[in-house]
């Protein structure tokens, strides 16, 4: 189901603010946008399950009315504080109980912010997934040696139809298979694989809603990782996107007709990132949170990179299509 995009920012009119960068100051912006909305911008529509105030935890849940799998995104701070620049742990699940209780848990990541180096942010999602940045002071969406971190949350668009294990959430595509609390080191970013080759970090169960899970990682089809010196060109017109596709790091030999059935629950290739494409051509170091570009006839929102490396991912605006289903 094609699903209509919003941008929300720190710099729109009623936009909650990071403040002290503390773990409530997060969740209130994602509650701002996800569920609530501020001045004349709508929510996206997801929901708030379970919240606790007290211990720094809150569960989101995406909207199933408008083809959301209606998989759930938890956050909480790290030892139930509320400390500035405090560290926030994320997971996801298909399904919960209760803030503690999961039923098809992912894997666990963590993300920190210092609003002395970022006090302003940017979501870009749909009723079904978003993605969220901290930017650094000076809005540049390049950010230099500082931890302007970020997270995705949401449905990936499946090959599958009705893939029951299509809600993932993840901070850090460098942890590898399995939980982490590290969430200082500022190459570790949702732009990372084009850093650094990422290997398998994702824990995406069945399709067919059992309790076996597969490891996969995400990256262009043209497997490209690019040198900080990439030269800089504005001339978007004549660039080349790719999608980022989701996908086992080593291609499965089908040896027996059990490897053959686990590819119609589990393939090779599982399917893409909603809206997230490659450029081949990066845009100025110089550019700023929320500009766009224009390839062809499709406005693209600039992703924020890492470090010193090139802004070649783009976020399509307008709407995110399916492209595995009619």
């Amino acid at each position: 189901m094609p699903q209509a995009v919003t941008v929300y920012m720190s710099s729109d009119a009623g936009a909650p603010q990071i403040g002290d960068s503390r773990p409530s100051d997060i969740f209130n912006i994602l509650k701002k946008c996800l569920v609530e909305g501020y001045g004349t911008k709508n929510p996206l529509g997801w929901s708030v399950p379970f919240e606790d105030t007290t211990n720094r935890k809150i569960a989101f849940r995406n909207d199933t009315t408008n083809g959301g799998s209606g998989g759930y995104l938890s956050l909480y701070s790290q030892g139930a504080n509320n400390d500035m620049g405090g560290v926030v742990r994320i997971t996801y699940a298909k399904s919960m109980t209760s803030l503690d209780d999961y039923i098809g848990k992912g894997f666990t990541q963590a993300f920190v912010n210092y609003n002395y180096d970022c006090d302003k942010w940017l979501l870009v999602g749909t009723s079904t997934a978003f993605y969220f940045f901290f930017i650094r002071n000076t809005g540049l969406l390049q950010p230099g040696f500082v931890n302007a971190s970020g997270f995705f949350a949401g449905d990936f668009q499946s090959t599958i139809p009705n893939d029951a294990g299509r809600f993932i959430a993840f901070s850090n595509p460098a942890v590898g298979m399995s939980d982490s609390t590290n969430a200082g080191s500022w190459p570790w970013h949702l732009a990372y694989p084009i850093y650094s080759s990422s290997g398998n970090f994702l824990k995406i169960y069945n399709a067919d809603n059992s309790d076996v899970f597969v490891g996969y990682t995400y990256n262009s089809l043209f497997r490209v990782t690019y040198a900080s010196s990439l030269t800089q060109n504005p001339d978007y017109q004549t660039n080349i996107v790719s999608p980022f596709v989701i996908l086992t790091e080593s291609i499965p030999s089908i040896t027996n007709q059990s490897v053959l059935n686990q590819q119609e629950v589990a393939p090779y290739f599982r399917g893409c990132m909603p809206g997230l494409y490659l450029n081949t051509k990066a845009a100025p170091n110089d550019s700023i949170f929320g500009q766009t570009v224009n390839i062809g006839s499709v406005e693209y929102l600039i992703m924020p990179t890492l470090g010193l490396f090139p802004l070649v991912m783009l976020i399509k605006l307008g709407v995110w299509d399916e492209p595995f289903t009619s």
